[in-house]
């Protein structure tokens, strides 16, 4: 790939505010219906969502450094496509 001779591009992104603004209900809809996950993990990431929105006080937003914000984000990313 690197030796062909198309021009390549390096593109870096931030979003700002990218977990603050994710709304958690629609995120808890796309995780309660994919049916590979198992239900304990559900359970545990509804949990997650639902103690980080008390914390908050925010109807939006995940929380960061759990591992569940990773497939949150990367649900969200898969929406954006």
């Amino acid at each position: 790939m690197l030796s062909d001779k198309f021009p390549k591009y390096l593109i870096k992104t931030d979003f700002s505010s990218f977990y603050e603004s994710i709304p958690r209900d629609k995120i808890w809809k796309k995780i309660n219906d994919n049916p590979l996950l198992t239900l304990t993990s559900k359970k545990t990431i509804k949990q997650i969502l639902y103690e980080y929105g008390k914390l908050s006080g925010q109807e939006k937003g995940l929380p960061r450094g759990v591992g569940e914000s990773g497939s949150g984000k990367s649900v969200t990313a898969w929406s954006c496509q």
